[in-house]
């Protein structure tokens, strides 16, 4: 969830994971946090990250939505699901992202 998000598209997309990903879910990443950017490519993140699903909210104020956009030109294949009012995702239930993950 966001920084994670960030830091664990960053993490895949320059080392080697030791293990087969299934599936990776990004939920209101940012694309970039300061000097902390993802490369060019995000191939290498591709090729290791399993399914990947993008999550993120129209009125989220922490992260722009914008971010997502980024996201999706970078990783055209990716499920993507657009809410218009779950802001930032600090939320108790999240039944999306449960349904998602029990479809793998």
């Amino acid at each position: 969830h966001s920084l994670g998000g960030v830091f664990l598209a960053k993490f895949l997309s320059a080392q080697q994971c030791p293990r087969k990903v299934r599936a990776t879910f990004l939920i209101a990443a940012p694309y970039s946090y300061g000097d902390f950017t993802l490369p060019a490519s995000l191939t290498k993140f591709e090729a290791q990250a399993g399914d990947v699903y993008l999550y993120h909210s129209k009125d989220d104020t922490v992260v722009p939505f914008s971010e997502l956009e980024k996201y999706q030109k970078a990783l055209p294949k990716a499920h993507v699901q657009v809410f218009e009012d779950r802001k930032h995702f600090n939320q108790e239930q999240f039944p999306e992202l449960v349904e998602a993950i029990k479809s793998l």
